[in-house]
């Protein structure tokens, strides 16, 4: 641990290991010479390690390298604390001096997160049955993939289909019938990411005009397109559009 510019030695490489406060000079900071240091952090940072496990064999269920145990505040007068809170970050850093950003981060994490609590975005409200707990605000997704939108042969000679807003999640699906359209299949969308859960996904449609409104459809789903076909034959030379949306189950 140190402040202003005490460093630590650990083992043969000078570098600090916990940086406290006050102003950080960095010229003072004898840096390994292998380490990003702009990613790894400037005031806290971990090192690349290699870890010997020598102790465990078999199945280890969770194997941790950095950790924090679950504290406990004893208050020695009464005392309630309307949040208790293992780690706050204040938000993100601000450039200053001669510095610019175009974006800045209070968290910023690479690779596959794990929450196994309650998941709250703008409120400190939850409800204890929701994973997810959004205040103020969207959902959105955006692809950066190629989807597809096809006109099928029942759509009849001609037909043509496209997509507005289209993503692997949700967006918007038209088919414009030809001549003589039949039963069957009409439109079809393929995912730009398959989807690869234990089901196919679940695939919710809204009609977006009067003419898909009166249509009696229905959809037929994989996990790398779905469909939108008609019971009954559609009207040539008609234009049906449809929003959708898609979920997922993991069961």
């Amino acid at each position: 641990m140190g402040n202003g510019s005490d460093t630590t030695t650990i083992g043969q490489t000078t570098q600090r290991a916990f940086y406290s406060g006050g102003t950080l000079n960095v010229s003072n900071w004898t840096f390994a010479p292998t380490i990003n240091v702009p990613t790894y952090g400037q005031c806290l940072r971990v090192n690349p390690t290699t870890i010997n496990d020598i102790f465990n064999s078999g199945t280890v269920a969770y194997y941790a390298i950095n950790g924090f145990a679950q504290s406990t505040v004893s208050a020695s007068n009464t005392t309630n604390y309307t949040n208790l809170i293992t780690n706050y970050i204040a938000g993100p850093p601000v450039a200053g001096g001669n510095g610019t950003t175009s974006k800045t981060w209070a968290h910023y994490g690479v690779g596959d997160h794990y929450i196994g609590g309650i998941l709250a975005i703008n409120t400190e409200t939850t409800v204890s049955n929701s994973r997810l707990y959004i205040q103020d605000g969207h959902i959105s997704t955006k692809r950066t993939g190629t989807i597809s939108v096809a006109a099928n042969t029942a759509a009849g000679t001609g037909a043509t289909a496209s997509g507005a807003h289209t993503t692997d999640v949700s967006g918007n699906l038209s088919i414009t019938t030809g001549t003589s359209p039949t039963t069957g299949a009409y439109v079809t969308l393929t995912f730009a990411l398959p989807y690869s859960g234990a089901t196919t996904p679940v695939v919710v449609l809204t009609a977006s005009n009067s003419a898909a409104a009166r249509a009696q459809v229905y959809v037929v789903a994989t996990a790398s397109n779905f469909n939108v076909s008609f019971a009954v034959a559609g009207t040539a030379a008609t234009t049906y559009s449809w929003n959708y949306h898609v979920l997922e189950s993991a069961n």
